[in-house]
């Protein structure tokens, strides 16, 4: 990402041609009049006198095309990404719990590689942040209430059994309403999830609808092997697979401005919620700079006269 930006980023162009063919108008005039006061200067003094001249008007004009570039910038209103992260944050872990988290694939399985993972998450915030967990399978469950206090938020997690379907509106819906429960911090959702939607009342559709209308940002995680992992078989002796909505879940981080991240194995899932503390706060909020290119101009311009 760029460190500037420009809105209007036209303007810089044209102050980028205008400022070259100045310079290029300004490079002649000045060969011309070296070459004029050489031809009429006979003195040492009136030598002097010109080059002290002409060092005043050089430097009058490079200030002056400072002065106009720094003001086209400002008309391109430049903007710069700032962070925002002064009063901390809401977080809410929402887990996926169905029955397919007991999956092998991950040793010794996705549950408690999930458990231990997001317990890792939990140390690294802040104390003036706030952490919530929801869990949930074919229902929600409220694991942990968002609070500041760290360590029930861990004891908490560590109660979660795997177990029945997988309903993910539901479960977005219910982590939306937690971590707009504290007003005036930034909100996130880390939201993890091996399955498809199978189960609730609420569609994936309306949950993301409803995380946009409270400036909620979610990042998503989905957990599983590149390998068929069978989960049990049917009546009829058929095997049964785990399969993930990944479409979904990048589909819910896209949406709410986040990101999606694919857990292959336990390493992977374990390294992702180990960055995810940095990344959430580097995120940052474009802000206009205009002004201050504004300033350096009339600076400028008041300097010289």
């Amino acid at each position: 990402m760029a460190f500037i930006e420009f809105a209007n980023i036209k303007f810089l162009w044209f102050a980028i041609i205008l400022i070259s063919f100045l310079l290029f108008l300004y490079y002649f005039k000045f060969r011309k009049n070296k070459f004029e006061s050489k031809e009429l200067s006979s003195t040492k003094i009136l030598q002097k006198a010109i080059k002290k001249k002409t060092f005043k008007e050089n430097l009058i004009s490079i200030l002056l095309l400072i002065a106009l570039f720094s003001l086209f910038i400002s008309l391109a209103e430049p903007m710069m990404r700032l962070s925002l992260d002064k009063e901390g944050v809401n977080v809410v872990l929402v887990i996926d719990s169905s029955g397919s988290m007991l999956a092998e694939d991950f040793k010794p399985n996705r549950m408690d590689i999930a458990i231990n993972s997001a317990l890792e998450f939990i140390k690294q915030l802040e104390r003036k942040d706030n952490i919530g967990v929801v869990s949930f399978s074919d229902s929600t469950r409220i694991v942990s209430f968002l609070t500041n206090d760290k360590n029930r938020a861990i004891d908490k997690t560590k109660t979660i059994v795997p177990g029945g379907a997988t309903a993910i509106g539901d479960a977005l819906a219910m982590g939306v309403d937690m971590v707009s429960s504290i007003p005036n911090k930034k909100k996130l959702i880390i939201f993890l999830s091996d399955g498809e939607q199978n189960a609730g009342q609420i569609s994936i559709d309306d949950a993301i609808s409803f995380a946009k209308s409270e400036d909620v940002i979610v990042y998503t995680i989905g957990v599983g092997s590149n390998d068929d992992v069978i989960l049990g078989y049917d009546w009829f002796g058929r095997p049964q697979y785990a399969i993930l909505d990944e479409d979904a879940l990048k589909k819910i981080a896209m949406e709410t401005e986040g990101e999606y991240f694919r857990a292959l194995d336990s390493l992977s899932l374990s390294q992702i919620y180990k960055n995810l503390p940095d990344l959430i706060k580097k995120e940052k909020e474009l802000q206009d700079i205009s002004i201050f290119f504004v300033y350096l101009s009339i600076i400028i311009i008041l300097s010289i006269f």
